[in-house]
């Protein structure tokens, strides 16, 4: 069982495969300026980044809102791994309490919103053609 970053970096380093690597949670390791500012050193074993959102209110409760909407740099974030060149598959997460009771087609509408922002599309606009996919599937699911 890895219960560490460290158990998990080992496991990947002694097993080099392409199908292994790490997932990057936004949700989870977003507000953790730690793993912001030693991304470097691994993000060549990033294989998915998981965007969402939370806020900082209460750390221990499920706080996820839309993207935008809470304490995660997820600007900061995309243009961070951008720098990188991390070309891998990003993946948004629309599910937890902080979203109970709202529409579906209305959490997309503002997933939408947050990546038609001009500062967030700057940095997809350069990105390779999977971000730019990500980039056109929001835009076309929030017009359906």
């Amino acid at each position: 069982f890895l219960d560490s970053f460290e158990s998990s970096m080992d496991l990947i380093v002694n097993f080099s495969t392409a199908n292994l690597g790490l997932v990057l949670d936004l949700y989870h390791v977003g507000l953790n300026p730690d793993v912001f500012d030693d991304i470097c050193d691994f993000s060549d074993c990033v294989n998915l980044v998981q965007i969402a959102d939370r806020t900082i209110e209460n750390c221990a409760a499920e706080r996820r809102v839309s993207l935008g909407q809470g304490d995660v740099p997820i600007r900061r974030w995309l243009e961070r791994l951008q720098s990188l060149n991390y070309s891998g598959i990003y993946e948004i997460e629309l599910h937890g309490a902080g979203m109970n009771g709202q529409p579906y087609q209305d959490l997309l509408r503002d997933v939408a919103d947050f990546f038609r922002q001009d500062s967030v599309e700057a940095i997809l606009s350069d990105s390779p053609s999977e971000h730019q996919s990500l980039h056109s599937t929001v835009k076309r699911s929030s017009n359906q």
